[in-house]
């Protein structure tokens, strides 16, 4: 079932739309506590860079939202998933694709990125608050 304590872990959804093509997640293997959310072709594609990634089944909208908003950190491009972290507030960071920059984080803890460098410098910085 859903696993309520996340708060040590990564939590990432990248769907197939607004990908920006010059992001590479790989280095996220050096965190233990990476999982996805998202379709099974999704979660495919994305454990060809974090093959350690874990998979979370969800039933509904609720658990969705239960997994993201307990989540240390929450990853994703635009999609429902953003809108969930961004509305619950939870430490976010937005995949930015240059083509459809109609997604904006507001207030705290919200972060977004258009290059490796910026990415990876951000996850950094939250994972070691």
């Amino acid at each position: 079932k859903v696993p309520l304590k996340l708060d040590e872990h990564i939590v990432v959804n990248r769907t197939f739309r607004n990908v920006n093509p010059y992001i590479n997640y790989m280095f996220l293997n050096q965190y233990e506590n990476v999982c996805f959310v998202g379709t099974l072709q999704e979660y495919e594609v994305f454990t060809k860079q974090v093959p350690n990634a874990r998979y979370i089944h969800v039933d509904d909208f609720l658990e969705l939202a239960i997994v993201i908003g307990n989540a240390k950190l929450f990853i994703g491009n635009q999609s429902f998933c953003y809108s969930i972290a961004e509305q619950m507030k939870t430490p976010r960071l937005l995949e930015c694709n240059h083509e459809a920059t109609n997604v904006m984080p507001q207030g705290a803890n919200g972060y977004d990125f258009y290059t490796q460098h910026g990415l990876e410098h951000i996850v950094n910085e939250v994972i070691n608050k």
